[in-house]
């Protein structure tokens, strides 16, 4: 990435709704700015804004500016969004490391635009482990965005503090040049400082000494300095030959370069699961089996030489149309045949990629259909001869992905999102053999995923959400042996979910919520040892939790709420020894809260909240030293509310309500530096410290008391009035 310094200001503000001459209501214009202690362009490189109504209804309006270091000013605008009726908005800034691929950090913020609303939208590098549901429903806001690590109202703002969290982490009054005492660093090169009640990070300035070197270098706070460009991950200091990474000057995984030779690669095989040889498909072609999808072209339009009754080089005739010809889908003027860049075959694969997504119309193309090297055309790179990368964000790509798509053989990565693609996806695309990183994300595309894709024995990265797919998902993709991360989410998938997804050893992160998909959870699941964030909710799924669930050790999100499961929680989960959040709410789960639950030293948020749970709170709650919010409203639990609670001094919200509790609230609850309590619409709960305890409930939950249910509630005589 480019060199940026500081932590960067991003003016974000929302200007004035215009008014008619006759003072008639119109719209808005909204003008962004952000602030935030990421690095610019070294951490991320885009910045991607959406703006939703309140029910969460897109509106259309949608924005990406990649960041460089002549327009990332601080204090400059950065976008604006215009012709906003006034109302409430959820607005959504993402920042994305498009070098790398990944979303970075996404910040929701709600906003009501009047007359005149300025909004600066804070994301804090504390908060990228750290996921806040987007829920906007109920009487008051819940917790759906993050800051300092803590998950806090969605309003919570610059301008609106009023709306952050009331118990802050740090002092801003003790900000010095030199940092926060409250907010100790790890590296040298940065200083604390203490905004809005949480710790943020800045680099050094060179004259207070121990900065980085600012000709060369930029400071990551948790580690120190490291060259423009690389990161705590690739720099070469931070390499050894033991750590599983290709980094510094191997050639491969811990080979190469300093490090012992790389071993010699295997002889070809049809089993191998790789392209090689003479395959045209992964193990198959060539001397192996026929491929189950024939090649996009034969192989005499692949030979880079006009024949037969070809009118251009490979292609006419049988072979790919070419461009100029009467059957070509717009007016190009390009001989593939006059370059040797690449092979003729690819290149006719790309002017097929521009010719049926309005090439023209895209917002960028730059080199396209010029004499330069197809190989520095916006959006493409090369090796050996070859196209490497095919890669669109944000290019306004409409119309149909075409099956030449699958003659680009030796691609590793082909990436198209935020686009207006339609059709279906090529089953084509599993011709690719030695593809690693697939993406169509947020292109409305539509149809089925091709099962074929199973014979990407390379693929590392499946991603396919936020499109339009339906169909089942196919229980091929569970045959690949590389694959780190599947996000099929925001479809509409139905079908079960196949347990042959069980077998993807290798496997970071699932992701399949927002579809239709139905049946149980299957229990194979338990297997993805490696598995760090599995997501399924808002889908359509009955029966049990798998016990097995509780074999994922390294497990850090466990999301399945608003599903249709029943039965009892697995004590099985307290095997989950990394877990950071559990969302299990609005399903249909019975039976006792288990004590196993209470055994995660990182478990930051526990949601359980509108199911059928019945019997007492355990006690071992109480010990969640890291818990910042406990949803437990909306059951049948019984029983009193255990004073082990009180010992939970990271918690912010504490959700009671709508239970069967009874019994003396315990007087230390009032240590709890908790801002949202609920305990409203139990059985019968009373209280005898009628001073600090009772005023503590009143602040937080008026009607904490007025609304005890239960047909025998007689307060004993101790009881405060």
């Amino acid at each position: 990435m480019l060199r940026a310094r500081g932590v960067v200001w991003l003016t974000a503000a929302w200007l004035a709704a215009a008014w008619s001459c006759t003072g008639q209501e119109t719209t808005a214009e909204i003008v962004v700015n952000l602030r935030t202690d990421l690095v610019p362009t070294e951490e991320f490189d885009r910045v991607t804004l959406a703006l939703f109504s309140k029910d969460g209804i897109d509106t259309g309006q949608r924005q990406s500016i990649v960041v460089d270091t002549e327009s990332f000013i601080p204090g400059r605008r950065l976008t604006e969004l215009q012709g906003i009726a006034p109302g409430d908005y959820l607005l959504e800034v993402q920042l994305d490391d498009e070098s790398a691929d990944r979303p970075v950090s996404k910040r929701p913020v709600l906003v009501t635009v009047s007359e005149s609303v300025s909004v600066t939208v804070p994301i804090t590098r504390s908060c990228l482990n750290i996921l806040c549901e987007p829920q906007l429903d109920g009487e008051e806001p819940r917790l759906t965005a993050c800051l300092g690590g803590r998950c806090v109202d969605a309003r919570c703002t610059l301008e609106e503090n009023a709306s952050c969290e009331e118990r802050a982490t740090c002092d801003a009054s003790k900000n010095t040049a030199t940092g926060n005492e409250d907010c100790p660093v790890t590296s040298a090169c940065a200083v604390s400082e203490c905004i809005l009640g949480s710790c943020w990070a800045r680099p050094r300035d060179p004259e207070d000494g121990g900065a980085c070197d600012a000709d060369r270098e930029w400071c990551a706070p948790e580690v120190g300095c490291f060259d423009v460009g690389t990161s705590p991950s690739t720099n070469p200091a931070s390499t050894s030959c033991d750590d599983g990474v290709q980094n510094g000057d191997e050639v491969g995984i811990d080979c190469g370069g300093t490090c012992a030779d790389c071993p010699a690669p295997p002889a070809p095989r049809c089993d191998d699961g790789i392209r090689n040889g003479g395959e045209i498909g992964v193990d198959c072609g060539g001397t192996c089996a026929a491929c189950a999808i024939s090649p996009v072209v034969a192989l005499a339009c692949r030979d880079g030489a006009r024949s037969g009754e070809e009118t251009g080089v490979d292609c006419g005739g049988s072979c790919t149309p070419c461009p100029g010809s009467d059957d070509y889908p717009i007016d190009i003027d390009f001989d593939c045949g006059a370059q040797d860049d690449i092979p003729a075959h690819e290149c006719l694969a790309l002017l097929a990629l521009f010719a049926n997504t309005q090439g023209p119309e895209w917002n960028t193309t730059d080199g396209w259909l010029t004499p330069t090297s197809m190989c520095t055309w916006h959006g493409v790179t090369c090796s050996d001869g070859a196209v490497e990368t095919v890669t669109f964000a944000d290019n306004n790509l409409v119309g149909a992905l075409p099956r030449e798509l699958g003659n680009l053989s030796e691609v590793t990565e082909l990436v198209v999102t935020n686009s207006a693609l339609s059709g279906s996806i090529p089953p084509e695309l599993s011709l690719l053999g030695q593809l690693r990183h697939l993406e169509f994300s947020s292109t409305a595309l539509t149809g089925n995923i091709p099962a074929e894709f199973g014979q990407l024995g390379q693929l590392e990265v499946l991603h396919l959400h936020a499109n339009s797919l339906t169909g089942s998902i196919p229980p091929e993709l569970g045959t690949l042996p590389n694959l780190n991360s599947l996000r099929l989410n925001s479809n509409r998938l139905s079908g079960s979910i196949p347990s042959e997804l069980g077998s993807l050893s290798q496997l970071t992160d699932l992701f399949l919520y927002d579809n239709q998909l139905s049946g149980a959870i299957p229990e194979e699941l338990g297997n993805l040892t490696n598995l760090r964030n599995l997501n399924l909710h808002r889908n359509q799924l009955s029966g049990s939790i798998p016990p097995e669930l509780g074999n994922l050790s390294d497990l850090r999100l466990l999301h399945i709420a608003r599903n249709r499961l029943t039965g009892s929680i697995p004590p099985e989960l307290g095997g989950l020894l990394r877990i950071s959040q559990i969302w299990l709410h609005e399903n249909e789960l019975s039976g006792a809260i288990p004590a196993e639950l209470g055994s995660f030293p990182a478990l930051s948020l526990l949601l359980l909240y509108d199911n059928q749970l019945t019997g007492p709170i355990p006690a071992a709650l109480g010990n969640l030293s890291n818990l910042r919010a406990l949803y437990l409203n909306e059951n049948q639990l019984t029983g009193a509310i255990p004073a082990q609670l009180a010992n939970l001094s990271a918690l912010t919200t504490l959700w009671l309500h709508s239970n069967l509790l009874e019994g003396e609230v315990p007087s230390s609850l009032a240590s709890l530096g908790a801002t949202q309590v609920r305990l409203s619409s139990n059985a019968c709960l009373w209280a005898t410290d009628c001073g600090t305890l009772v005023s503590w409930l009143n602040s937080r939950d008026p009607a904490w008391q007025s609304n005890n249910a239960g047909p025998s509630c007689t307060l004993p005589p101790e009881a405060c009035p």
